[in-house]
């Protein structure tokens, strides 16, 4: 980019998994294999020369919203991320809220089925197992030998179907893959439900990858589906929102 490092303040990292923004630190990351206790801020730190600000990625997507997005002007509001996994940050009093643990905001490793399919923290039954992209794509996966499908024709030779293959069949209507939608969409609205039982939010701002290769039909399920399994008073009382950045 040609810009002296003279001009460079600082160096921002998001990070997924259990990130101690505090220390620096990044203690486990399920979906980073080996990343365990990796002093990630002390490593930039050292290379560059800057200071160095280390956050988990959707903590800091959170304070993105919050700050300059669908978050702006709101004291209250949890954002979630869906893409290759499901993350979050909650935003309590104007305050991205972390947590001693530095784990406030694993949305993605929720319970939404007991003893239920096997999610990479090691866990059975997480939402992330159910309503990810990663999620979607194994579904389809699982299903194309016995179902009728268009998904093939969207994916490259030699490649694994991802997300972005079904979502490109399901806008062409495939069935199978607008049923993985359906399915990802009816888990994320319990997951919803559940955050808005316990702390009754203002917004949920909802991003990432999925939301924007399935349209409506992820979109309309989710919603339906937090309906269902909220309480009346937190769902009637909730604005479920898409990101702006």
């Amino acid at each position: 980019s040609r810009i002296p490092m003279k001009k460079i303040c600082g160096i921002g990292v998001g990070c997924p998994g259990a990130v101690n923004s505090s220390k620096g630190i990044v203690p486990r990351s399920p979906n980073l294999p080996g990343w365990t206790g990796i002093p990630l801020r002390k490593i930039l730190s050292k290379t560059f020369g800057l200071p160095v600000f280390l956050a988990n990625d959707a903590n800091a997507a959170a304070v993105g919203e919050s700050v300059f997005g669908a978050g702006k002007d709101t004291k209250n509001f949890i954002y979630i991320t869906v893409s290759t996994g499901i993350g979050g940050g909650i935003v309590l009093d104007g305050r991205l809220y972390e947590g001693p643990g530095f784990v406030a905001g694993e949305i993605g490793h929720i319970s939404v089925v007991p003893d239920g399919k096997k999610c990479n923290c090691g866990q059975r039954g997480c939402l992330e197992a159910y309503a990810s992209g990663t999620a979607i794509a194994r579904f389809v996966r699982e299903q194309m030998t016995r179902e009728n499908t268009r998904i093939r024709k969207f994916v490259p030779r030699g490649r694994k179907v991802t997300a972005r293959e079904v979502g490109a069949a399901a806008r062409e209507g495939d069935r199978l893959a607008i049923e993985s939608y359906r399915q990802a969409g009816y888990y994320l609205g319990i997951g919803i439900a559940n955050l808005l039982n316990i702390l009754n939010p203002e917004k949920i701002v909802i991003g990432g990858g999925v939301l924007r290769s399935a349209h409506g039909i992820f979109w309309k399920t989710l919603t339906a589906s937090a309906k269902k399994h909220a309480w009346p008073e937190a769902f009637r009382t909730v604005k479920i929102v898409r990101s702006k950045l």
